[in-house]
């Protein structure tokens, strides 16, 4: 019987962990966001002003587009590396 009630306490723990991790994402994209013109004045060239802010809004862009590229490697990573894991959750189960 505890073994059901362990599974759903594990199932609500990783869903808390992924909203977690999705409010966090959201939030410093929404910072970076707010942020950009400034970040722009400080990191990028003085010369144009207009270049700044492209080039502070294209970061932007450039991490906001990179994020499913993020998922695809982790589906990789994690292929590769469950087959390396599965004896030592074995010897562990025992």
């Amino acid at each position: 019987m505890t073994e059901g009630r362990n599974h759903q306490q594990s199932a609500l723990r990783t869903a808390l962990a992924g909203l977690i991790g999705n409010v966090l994402e959201w939030f410093d994209f929404a910072v970076y966001g707010c942020f950009a013109s400034d970040i722009g004045k400080q990191f990028f060239p003085q010369s144009a002003r207009a270049a700044q802010q492209l080039l502070a809004f294209g970061v932007f862009a450039l991490g906001f587009l990179a994020r499913p590229f993020g998922s695809l490697y982790g589906a990789i990573g994690l292929a590769i590396m469950w087959p390396m894991q599965e004896p030592n959750t074995r010897t562990l189960d025992e």
